[in-house]
């Protein structure tokens, strides 16, 4: 491990005088160390629900549900800078999301978000209202046919 002062940093870029320093650890050295004392690396989490969203306005009312569903103990990931629907959709898939919400400028004015299960591609429009609901009952769904699937 390296260890360094930053006392200056934040006061060179326009803050206030904060004392602060910056610690760096060799990866592989983290490695060797858990392997010798037979630690693991717990399980990646899935990712519950992955927003993704088109439009300004859509990117905004996206930011706070993102927040809401995080504090209601769902795993959220979305991607606030990619603006195209396809490149949110492979990061979707890539972090293998079980639940797909769309909310876009239509979606906005019609105060409804697309649900779409990840794994099957079904869909269905939800009144935005009632969408805490319908993620609810569809990741007991999806969680309950993957029990199926391991037994």
């Amino acid at each position: 491990a390296k260890g360094s002062r930053h006392d200056n940093l934040v006061q060179m870029l326009g803050g206030e005088s904060i004392p602060a320093v910056g610690i760096s650890l060799i990866a592989e050295k983290v490695i060797r160390l858990m392997r010798e004392s037979k630690i693991t690396a717990p399980e990646r989490p899935g990712i519950d629900v992955y927003l993704a969203q088109l439009a300004e306005t859509a990117k905004r009312k996206s930011m706070v549900f993102f927040e809401d569903l995080r504090k209601e103990g769902y795993a959220v990931k979305a991607n606030f800078t990619r603006n195209s629907l396809k490149s949110q959709l492979e990061h979707a898939k890539k972090v293998e999301a079980k639940l797909i919400l769309i909310l876009a400028h239509k979606e906005m004015m019609e105060n409804t978000i697309i649900l779409r299960d990840a794994e099957s591609g079904a869909q269905e429009v939800v009144n935005f209202d009632k969408v805490k609901v319908e993620v609810k009952k569809k990741l007991r769904e999806i969680n309950m046919r993957q029990l199926k699937l391991r037994s």
